[in-house]
Protein backbone atom coordinates (compact mmCIF):
# COMPACT_ATOMS: atom_id res chain seq x y z
CA UNK A 1 0.00 0.00 0.00
CA UNK A 2 1.15 3.48 -0.97
CA UNK A 3 1.59 6.25 1.83
CA UNK A 4 -0.19 9.27 -0.56
CA UNK A 5 -2.59 8.53 -3.27
CA UNK A 6 -3.20 12.32 -5.35
CA UNK A 7 -7.00 11.35 -5.90
CA UNK A 8 -8.37 13.71 -9.00
CA UNK A 9 -12.12 13.65 -9.83
CA UNK A 10 -12.02 14.87 -13.46
CA UNK A 11 -14.31 15.91 -16.15
CA UNK A 12 -14.36 16.85 -19.85
CA UNK A 13 -10.61 19.12 -19.33
CA UNK A 14 -7.77 17.43 -20.36
CA UNK A 15 -5.31 20.36 -20.91
CA UNK A 16 -6.00 21.71 -17.19
CA UNK A 17 -5.85 18.09 -16.21
CA UNK A 18 -2.54 17.36 -18.08
CA UNK A 19 -1.27 20.56 -16.07
CA UNK A 20 -2.08 19.42 -12.89
CA UNK A 21 -0.29 15.92 -13.54
CA UNK A 22 2.75 17.87 -14.72
CA UNK A 23 2.83 19.89 -11.06
CA UNK A 24 2.70 16.48 -9.58
CA UNK A 25 5.56 14.46 -11.62
CA UNK A 26 8.29 17.43 -11.67
CA UNK A 27 8.53 16.66 -7.98
CA UNK A 28 9.06 12.98 -8.19
CA UNK A 29 11.97 11.77 -6.70
CA UNK A 30 13.88 8.28 -6.47
CA UNK A 31 12.84 8.69 -2.64
CA UNK A 32 9.27 9.70 -3.16
CA UNK A 33 8.29 8.02 -6.28
CA UNK A 34 7.63 4.20 -4.81
CA UNK A 35 5.67 6.02 -1.80
CA UNK A 36 2.82 7.87 -3.64
CA UNK A 37 -0.22 6.67 -6.76
CA UNK A 38 -2.16 9.46 -8.99
CA UNK A 39 -5.62 8.23 -9.49
CA UNK A 40 -7.57 9.76 -11.71
CA UNK A 41 -11.71 9.37 -11.55
CA UNK A 42 -13.03 10.64 -15.08
CA UNK A 43 -16.70 10.73 -14.73
CA UNK A 44 -17.72 9.87 -18.24
CA UNK A 45 -16.05 12.79 -20.11
CA UNK A 46 -17.20 13.44 -23.44
CA UNK A 47 -13.66 14.07 -23.90
CA UNK A 48 -11.31 11.71 -24.02
CA UNK A 49 -8.97 12.29 -21.11
CA UNK A 50 -7.69 8.45 -21.29
CA UNK A 51 -5.04 8.83 -23.86
CA UNK A 52 -3.83 11.40 -24.13
CA UNK A 53 -3.31 11.43 -19.58
CA UNK A 54 -1.78 8.13 -20.26
CA UNK A 55 0.45 9.11 -22.86
CA UNK A 56 1.61 11.96 -20.95
CA UNK A 57 2.40 9.24 -17.79
CA UNK A 58 4.29 7.18 -19.93
CA UNK A 59 7.51 9.28 -19.34
CA UNK A 60 7.04 9.01 -15.28
CA UNK A 61 7.96 5.93 -13.56
CA UNK A 62 5.27 6.28 -10.92
CA UNK A 63 1.85 4.30 -10.32
CA UNK A 64 -0.95 6.00 -12.37
CA UNK A 65 -4.60 4.49 -11.74
CA UNK A 66 -7.13 5.95 -14.43
CA UNK A 67 -10.84 4.51 -14.43
CA UNK A 68 -13.62 6.11 -16.73
CA UNK A 69 -17.37 6.02 -14.71
CA UNK A 70 -19.71 3.71 -17.30
CA UNK A 71 -22.28 6.95 -16.68
CA UNK A 72 -22.01 10.11 -15.47
CA UNK A 73 -22.13 10.03 -11.43
CA UNK A 74 -22.07 13.56 -10.88
CA UNK A 75 -19.34 15.63 -8.73
CA UNK A 76 -20.27 14.09 -5.57
CA UNK A 77 -20.01 10.47 -6.70
CA UNK A 78 -16.79 11.03 -8.61
CA UNK A 79 -15.26 11.74 -5.39
CA UNK A 80 -16.16 9.23 -3.02
CA UNK A 81 -15.80 6.59 -6.91
CA UNK A 82 -11.83 8.41 -6.92
CA UNK A 83 -10.88 8.16 -3.51
CA UNK A 84 -12.59 4.24 -3.87
CA UNK A 85 -9.98 3.15 -6.30
CA UNK A 86 -6.53 4.79 -4.70
CA UNK A 87 -4.71 1.50 -2.25
CA UNK A 88 -2.99 3.98 0.21
CA UNK A 89 -3.25 5.47 3.39
CA UNK A 90 -3.81 8.77 2.81
CA UNK A 91 -5.69 10.50 -0.13
CA UNK A 92 -5.16 14.04 -1.36
CA UNK A 93 -8.41 14.91 -3.20
CA UNK A 94 -7.29 17.29 -5.93
CA UNK A 95 -9.55 19.44 -8.28
CA UNK A 96 -8.99 18.71 -11.71
CA UNK A 97 -7.69 22.28 -12.79
CA UNK A 98 -5.65 23.29 -10.18
CA UNK A 99 -2.37 22.26 -9.01
CA UNK A 100 0.61 21.02 -6.16
CA UNK A 101 2.57 23.34 -5.65
CA UNK A 102 6.12 23.31 -6.05
CA UNK A 103 8.07 21.11 -2.92
CA UNK A 104 4.27 20.14 -1.52
CA UNK A 105 4.44 16.34 -2.16
CA UNK A 106 7.62 15.71 0.14
CA UNK A 107 6.06 18.30 2.62
CA UNK A 108 2.81 16.10 2.91
CA UNK A 109 4.30 12.69 3.15
CA UNK A 110 6.61 14.35 6.05
CA UNK A 111 3.46 15.16 8.05
CA UNK A 112 1.27 12.12 7.58
CA UNK A 113 4.19 10.16 8.44
CA UNK A 114 4.98 12.23 11.94
CA UNK A 115 1.28 12.66 12.90
CA UNK A 116 -0.15 8.60 12.13
CA UNK A 117 -3.15 9.71 14.27
CA UNK A 118 -4.73 12.81 12.72
CA UNK A 119 -7.80 11.84 10.21
CA UNK A 120 -7.51 15.02 8.42
CA UNK A 121 -5.33 17.45 7.02
CA UNK A 122 -5.77 20.75 6.10
CA UNK A 123 -3.96 23.37 4.32
CA UNK A 124 -3.95 26.50 2.02
CA UNK A 125 -3.58 28.08 -1.14
CA UNK A 126 -2.02 29.95 -3.90
CA UNK A 127 -4.66 31.89 -6.07
CA UNK A 128 -3.94 31.62 -9.64
CA UNK A 129 -5.25 33.20 -12.85
CA UNK A 130 -6.10 31.02 -15.94
CA UNK A 131 -2.39 30.20 -16.55
CA UNK A 132 -1.82 28.73 -13.10
CA UNK A 133 0.69 31.57 -12.33
CA UNK A 134 0.43 32.20 -8.61
CA UNK A 135 -1.00 36.22 -8.01
CA UNK A 136 -2.24 36.20 -4.44
CA UNK A 137 -1.76 33.77 -1.25
CA UNK A 138 -4.68 32.83 0.75
CA UNK A 139 -4.81 31.92 4.50
CA UNK A 140 -8.06 30.45 5.99
CA UNK A 141 -7.05 31.63 9.43
CA UNK A 142 -4.62 34.42 10.59
CA UNK A 143 -2.40 31.84 12.20
CA UNK A 144 1.23 31.60 11.80
CA UNK A 145 1.93 28.24 13.17
CA UNK A 146 0.43 24.54 12.38
CA UNK A 147 -2.27 23.82 14.74
CA UNK A 148 -4.58 21.03 15.69
CA UNK A 149 -8.50 21.05 15.63
CA UNK A 150 -10.11 18.88 18.14
CA UNK A 151 -13.59 17.77 16.48
CA UNK A 152 -14.73 16.05 20.31
CA UNK A 153 -15.09 19.39 21.86
CA UNK A 154 -17.81 21.84 20.99
CA UNK A 155 -15.65 24.96 22.04
CA UNK A 156 -12.51 23.81 19.45
CA UNK A 157 -15.20 23.44 16.66
CA UNK A 158 -16.84 26.94 17.34
CA UNK A 159 -13.67 28.13 17.85
CA UNK A 160 -12.43 27.00 14.48
CA UNK A 161 -15.42 28.02 12.88
CA UNK A 162 -15.50 31.48 14.13
CA UNK A 163 -12.40 32.23 12.59
CA UNK A 164 -13.42 31.60 9.16
CA UNK A 165 -14.72 33.87 6.41
CA UNK A 166 -15.68 32.26 3.51
CA UNK A 167 -17.14 28.71 2.30
CA UNK A 168 -13.83 28.17 0.75
CA UNK A 169 -11.82 28.21 3.73
CA UNK A 170 -13.94 25.21 5.10
CA UNK A 171 -12.70 22.92 2.48
CA UNK A 172 -11.47 23.93 -0.78
CA UNK A 173 -10.97 20.72 -2.62
CA UNK A 174 -7.26 20.68 -3.57
CA UNK A 175 -6.34 21.85 -0.36
CA UNK A 176 -7.96 18.27 1.60
CA UNK A 177 -6.09 15.11 2.38
CA UNK A 178 -8.01 12.53 3.91
CA UNK A 179 -6.54 9.37 5.90
CA UNK A 180 -8.46 6.87 3.85
CA UNK A 181 -9.36 4.25 6.49
CA UNK A 182 -11.39 6.55 8.65
CA UNK A 183 -12.96 8.23 5.59
CA UNK A 184 -13.87 4.44 4.30
CA UNK A 185 -15.67 3.88 7.70
CA UNK A 186 -18.37 6.54 6.77
CA UNK A 187 -21.42 4.71 5.89
CA UNK A 188 -23.60 5.23 2.58
CA UNK A 189 -25.72 6.09 5.39
CA UNK A 190 -24.25 8.71 6.94
CA UNK A 191 -23.42 10.45 3.79
CA UNK A 192 -25.90 9.76 0.96
CA UNK A 193 -28.08 12.63 2.99
CA UNK A 194 -25.59 15.30 1.27
CA UNK A 195 -25.09 13.61 -2.07
CA UNK A 196 -26.20 16.69 -4.01
CA UNK A 197 -24.44 19.52 -2.08
CA UNK A 198 -21.76 19.71 -4.58
CA UNK A 199 -19.72 19.61 -1.34
CA UNK A 200 -19.46 15.81 -0.57
CA UNK A 201 -15.42 16.89 0.19
CA UNK A 202 -16.82 19.55 2.85
CA UNK A 203 -19.20 16.66 4.36
CA UNK A 204 -16.96 13.64 4.12
CA UNK A 205 -14.07 14.91 6.51
CA UNK A 206 -16.85 17.12 8.93
CA UNK A 207 -18.39 13.16 9.06
CA UNK A 208 -14.58 11.92 9.68
CA UNK A 209 -13.97 14.30 12.27
CA UNK A 210 -17.02 15.53 13.95
CA UNK A 211 -17.31 13.76 17.65
CA UNK A 212 -14.45 11.36 16.57
CA UNK A 213 -11.29 12.95 15.42
CA UNK A 214 -8.36 16.13 14.83
CA UNK A 215 -7.77 18.37 12.45
CA UNK A 216 -3.93 18.91 11.44
CA UNK A 217 -4.18 22.62 10.00
CA UNK A 218 -0.77 23.53 8.27
CA UNK A 219 -0.54 27.14 7.28
CA UNK A 220 1.74 26.03 4.58
CA UNK A 221 0.12 27.03 1.03
CA UNK A 222 0.08 23.18 -0.17
CA UNK A 223 -2.36 23.73 -3.70
CA UNK A 224 -2.76 25.85 -6.47
CA UNK A 225 -6.22 26.99 -7.34
CA UNK A 226 -6.93 28.29 -10.71
CA UNK A 227 -9.65 30.57 -11.28
CA UNK A 228 -11.87 31.98 -14.10
CA UNK A 229 -12.32 28.18 -14.78
CA UNK A 230 -15.19 27.71 -12.52
CA UNK A 231 -17.52 24.88 -13.61
CA UNK A 232 -20.37 25.66 -11.30
CA UNK A 233 -20.63 29.92 -12.53
CA UNK A 234 -23.59 30.62 -15.34
CA UNK A 235 -24.73 33.88 -12.83
CA UNK A 236 -23.98 35.40 -9.77
CA UNK A 237 -27.29 34.50 -8.46
CA UNK A 238 -26.80 30.86 -9.25
CA UNK A 239 -23.18 30.51 -8.13
CA UNK A 240 -24.33 32.11 -4.53
CA UNK A 241 -26.76 29.61 -4.32
CA UNK A 242 -24.64 26.26 -4.81
CA UNK A 243 -22.99 27.65 -1.82
CA UNK A 244 -26.30 28.57 0.41
CA UNK A 245 -28.08 25.42 -0.99
CA UNK A 246 -24.96 23.06 -0.35
CA UNK A 247 -23.90 24.27 2.92
CA UNK A 248 -27.25 24.80 4.13
CA UNK A 249 -27.61 20.69 3.41
CA UNK A 250 -24.60 19.94 5.28
CA UNK A 251 -25.18 21.95 8.28
CA UNK A 252 -27.62 19.04 8.91
CA UNK A 253 -24.48 17.33 10.17
CA UNK A 254 -24.71 19.04 13.46
CA UNK A 255 -28.38 19.10 13.93
CA UNK A 256 -27.74 18.11 17.23
CA UNK A 257 -25.85 20.58 18.57
CA UNK A 258 -27.49 24.12 17.90
CA UNK A 259 -24.14 26.39 18.73
CA UNK A 260 -21.74 24.11 16.45
CA UNK A 261 -24.52 24.90 13.44
CA UNK A 262 -25.19 27.99 14.17
CA UNK A 263 -21.58 29.01 14.09
CA UNK A 264 -21.27 26.75 10.70
CA UNK A 265 -23.62 28.46 9.37
CA UNK A 266 -21.94 32.05 9.81
CA UNK A 267 -19.55 31.04 7.92
CA UNK A 268 -21.79 30.93 5.23
CA UNK A 269 -23.31 34.60 6.34
CA UNK A 270 -19.99 36.22 6.90
CA UNK A 271 -19.11 35.18 3.03
CA UNK A 272 -22.27 36.24 1.76
CA UNK A 273 -21.72 39.51 3.43
CA UNK A 274 -24.27 42.88 2.16
CA UNK A 275 -21.83 42.97 -0.69
CA UNK A 276 -23.01 40.20 -2.45
CA UNK A 277 -26.53 40.51 -1.33
CA UNK A 278 -26.89 43.76 -2.90
CA UNK A 279 -25.31 42.86 -5.83
CA UNK A 280 -27.18 39.66 -6.14
CA UNK A 281 -30.80 41.83 -5.83
CA UNK A 282 -29.13 44.34 -8.55
CA UNK A 283 -29.00 41.50 -10.61
CA UNK A 284 -31.80 38.40 -9.99
CA UNK A 285 -34.82 38.10 -8.42
CA UNK A 286 -35.11 35.55 -5.58
CA UNK A 287 -38.33 33.41 -4.88
CA UNK A 288 -40.04 32.46 -1.95
CA UNK A 289 -37.83 28.97 -1.45
CA UNK A 290 -34.91 31.08 -2.30
CA UNK A 291 -35.60 33.60 0.50
CA UNK A 292 -36.58 30.63 2.80
CA UNK A 293 -33.48 29.42 1.98
CA UNK A 294 -32.03 32.93 2.88
CA UNK A 295 -33.88 32.44 6.81
CA UNK A 296 -32.69 28.98 7.17
CA UNK A 297 -29.37 29.92 6.83
CA UNK A 298 -30.08 32.90 9.64
CA UNK A 299 -30.14 35.85 7.37
CA UNK A 300 -31.41 38.72 9.45
CA UNK A 301 -34.99 40.13 8.46
CA UNK A 302 -33.11 43.64 7.31
CA UNK A 303 -30.96 41.48 4.82
CA UNK A 304 -34.04 39.54 3.42
CA UNK A 305 -35.82 42.71 2.97
CA UNK A 306 -32.89 43.77 0.52
CA UNK A 307 -34.92 41.32 -2.06
CA UNK A 308 -38.50 41.32 -0.61
CA UNK A 309 -38.24 45.42 -1.11
CA UNK A 310 -36.39 45.40 -4.12
CA UNK A 311 -35.21 48.32 -5.47
CA UNK A 312 -32.70 48.31 -8.18
CA UNK A 313 -31.14 51.92 -7.54
CA UNK A 314 -31.50 51.35 -3.86
CA UNK A 315 -29.46 48.14 -4.23
CA UNK A 316 -26.93 49.86 -6.78
CA UNK A 317 -26.35 52.58 -4.16
CA UNK A 318 -25.97 50.61 -0.68
CA UNK A 319 -23.79 48.18 -2.72
CA UNK A 320 -21.47 51.07 -3.64
CA UNK A 321 -21.55 52.73 0.00
CA UNK A 322 -20.52 48.85 1.05
CA UNK A 323 -17.73 48.32 -1.15
CA UNK A 324 -16.20 51.72 -0.22
CA UNK A 325 -16.59 50.84 3.05
CA UNK A 326 -14.85 47.55 2.71
CA UNK A 327 -11.81 49.45 0.61
CA UNK A 328 -10.94 51.56 3.88
CA UNK A 329 -11.34 48.79 6.67
CA UNK A 330 -10.31 45.55 4.54
CA UNK A 331 -8.69 46.81 1.46
CA UNK A 332 -6.89 43.44 1.42
CA UNK A 333 -10.05 41.29 1.38
CA UNK A 334 -11.76 43.94 -1.12
CA UNK A 335 -8.74 43.25 -3.40
CA UNK A 336 -8.99 39.60 -2.69
CA UNK A 337 -12.13 39.51 -3.22
CA UNK A 338 -12.60 41.56 -6.67
CA UNK A 339 -9.79 39.21 -8.33
CA UNK A 340 -11.03 36.16 -7.48
CA UNK A 341 -15.07 37.57 -8.67
CA UNK A 342 -13.66 39.00 -11.83
CA UNK A 343 -11.62 36.03 -12.71
CA UNK A 344 -15.04 34.02 -12.41
CA UNK A 345 -17.04 36.47 -14.32
CA UNK A 346 -14.56 37.60 -17.23
CA UNK A 347 -14.54 34.27 -19.43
Amino acid sequence: MKELAICVPAYNRVDTLIELLATIVKQLTDNNRSRIQICVCDDCSPTNLESPTKKFMTNHDVEYIYNRNSENLGLDRNILKCVGISKAKYCWIMGDDDGVSDGKIDIILEYINKFPDESVFLGNRYVCNRKLKKRLKEKWTKDKTDFIVDFTKEGAIKGYFDQLNSTTCLGFVSTIIVKKDVWDNVSEEMYLPYIGSLYMHVAMFLLMLYKKGKMYRIVDFIALSRFGNDNFYSSLKQRIFVDFNGFLQISHIFDDNAVVKDSFLRIVRRHFNYIYLYAMSYTAELNSVEIDVLRSIGFSEKQVLIFTNRNRFKSFCSFFLYVLKAMVTNFRWFYKTCYITLQKILK
